[in-house]
C-alpha cells in the first residue's frame, strides 16, 4: 500500500477541493480474527494500524462500526463529504449499511481505488456491477498482496465491464455524480 499512498492522497485532495462525496471502508478485525487474515494483522479494532491514514480522511465525515442493522441518517452524503465504514471482511456490502449505502444512492458511476485488487477492491467492483452500476477503477492508486491473483481477479472485472483507468485520465473526467434523492426507500 505504500507505493500507492502518493496517488491515494492526490485523489483525495481532489476529492477535498472539489467536494465530491467519498464512500470508504477500512478492516476492523476482532483481536481473536487476526489470525484469520494473517496478512493484515495490523487492523486490529481500536489500534492504529486499523485507522485510515490522515491523507485518507476528509474534515466533514462520520463512520459506521461494523455492527448488523441497515439505519442510515436521511441526506448522509449531503451532510457529511466522506462515509466511512469498518468492515470485518473484504466484501463491503456484508456490511449492511454500506450495502444499503451503495445500492440506494443513486450515482451513475463509481470511481474505485485501494487495496487489494485481488480482495476488497474486487469484491466492491463486483458488487457494483452485480447492482448495475458503472465502475471506473483507478489501476495506479489500487495495489494487491498475491500479483498472480490480482491479476486474475483484473482479468475478471475487466470481462463483467469495469473501465481501468490512471488516475491521470481520471483527473479532467471528475464531476460530482450524485443525482437528486440520496437514498431509494
Amino acid at each position: 500500500a505504500g507505493r500507492i499512498s502518493p496517488m491515494v492522497a492526490r485523489l483525495f485532495r481532489c476529492a477535498r477541493s472539489r467536494g465530491y462525496p467519498v464512500i470508504s471502508t477500512t478492516m476492523c478485525l476482532r483481536s481473536s480474527d487476526s489470525g484469520s487474515f494473517p496478512a493484515i494483522n495490523g487492523c486490529i479494532e481500536g489500534t492504529n494500524g486499523q485507522k485510515k491514514p490522515a491523507f485518507a480522511l476528509l474534515a466533514g465525515r462520520t463512520s459506521f462500526g461494523p455492527n448488523g442493522n441497515t439505519d442510515l441518517p436521511l441526506g448522509l452524503l449531503r451532510r457529511c463529504q466522506q462515509v466511512i465504514f469498518e468492515k470485518r471482511g473484504a466484501d463491503p456490502f456484508e456490511h449492511p449499511k454500506c450495502a444499503r449505502l451503495l445500492t440506494g444512492t443513486q450515482v451513475e458511476e463509481y470511481v474505485v481505488f485501494g487495496v487489494t485488487v485481488e480482495g476488497a477492491v474486487k469484491h466492491t467492483v463486483m458488487g457494483l456491477l452485480a447492482r448495475g452500476k458503472q465502475v471506473k477503477l483507478v489501476i495506479d492508486a489500487s495495489a494487491s498482496r498475491d500479483v498472480r491473483q490480482a491479476e486474475m481477479a483484473l482479468r475478471l472485472m475487466m470481462a463483467k465491464g469495469v473501465r481501468v483507468i490512471t488516475a491521470r485520465e481520471l483527473a479532467p473526467t471528475m464531476q460530482p455524480r450524485l443525482i437528486g434523492a440520496e437514498l431509494s426507500s
